[in-house]
Parts: C-alpha cells; sequence; structure tokens
C-alpha cells in the first residue's frame, strides 16, 4: 500500500505558520496593550514558555472545557509580587477566525503564601479570581 503524506506534511505546515501569524497579529500586540493599560511595562514580562509549546504543539481541532484553545502567558515575577497577562485564545473554523480575551493578574506579598489573585479591572486592581488560579509551579521554577 502506498500513503501520499504530503498533503498531510502541507497543512501541518500551513497550521503552523498561521500559529505563528495568530501569535504575532494578535497575542503580543494585546498583551502588550493590556500590560501598558495596567501601568507597567512589556518589556519587563517574559513569555512562559510552556504556555507557548502548548500553543503550537496542539492541533487547530483542540478546544479545552470553556471551547477555547488555550491560553499564552507573560509573566513577571519581582521579589515580592507576581503579574501574569493571560492571552485566552479561541479559534473558529480551524483556525480561520480568532477570538481572544487578554486580562492582567497580581498576586502579592506570594513569598509568605499569599495565593488570592487580584485583576485589573482597566482603572485599578480587585478582587480576583482567588486563590489558586494558576498553577503556582509555574512560578516556583524560577
Amino acid at each position: 500500500m502506498i500513503i501520499n503524506f504530503s498533503k498531510y506534511a502541507k497543512s501541518l505546515s500551513d497550521e503552523i505558520e498561521d500559529k505563528k501569524a495568530i501569535f504575532d497579529i494578535v497575542i503580543r500586540s494585546e498583551v502588550e496593550n493590556t500590560i501598558k493599560e495596567a501601568g507597567l511595562d512589556p518589556e519587563l514580562f517574559t513569555l512562559n514558555k510552556d504556555s507557548e509549546q502548548d500553543f503550537f504543539k496542539r492541533p487547530f481541532v483542540y478546544t479545552q472545557e470553556d471551547d477555547s484553545f488555550g491560553d499564552i502567558y507573560y509573566d513577571l515575577v519581582l521579589p515580592d509580587t507576581i503579574f501574569r497577562c493571560s492571552c485566552r485564545i479561541t479559534l473558529f473554523q480551524d483556525g480561520q477566525k480568532v477570538e481572544s480575551e487578554t486580562d492582567i493578574y497580581r498576586l502579592e506579598n506570594y513569598k509568605k503564601g499569599n495565593r488570592e489573585w487580584e485583576y485589573f479591572n482597566g482603572e485599578d486592581w480587585e478582587e480576583g479570581p482567588g486563590k489558586d488560579f494558576f498553577d503556582f509551579t509555574d512560578f516556583e521554577k524560577n
């Protein structure tokens, strides 16, 4: 039996290129704008490599429980405060339509055991999504 994989290889290659475009056009600009709105410097944030790898290895048809494709995180870890900018991506029609929602969160006094995240509402920080909203092991690696 002879199987032609060229069509599959091309579609996989196209998917990677489409994801790079989504990353460059949608994610980076939204993250940068959200960080600036919170009064912070986007240059200080670093891309969370695990979220980046998940984004690029998932097929376009992948969905999480909330129907989104997933989150891309940019983090800033300071001596007493952690900031996380989260860009949630939802794909429709196998990546032909992209929706995103970008928010920034703050965790103060994390070294003292605080796990209550705050959310930036566009003007000020307010009570956020609660304890353990993000997996804290992401930050323990640093």
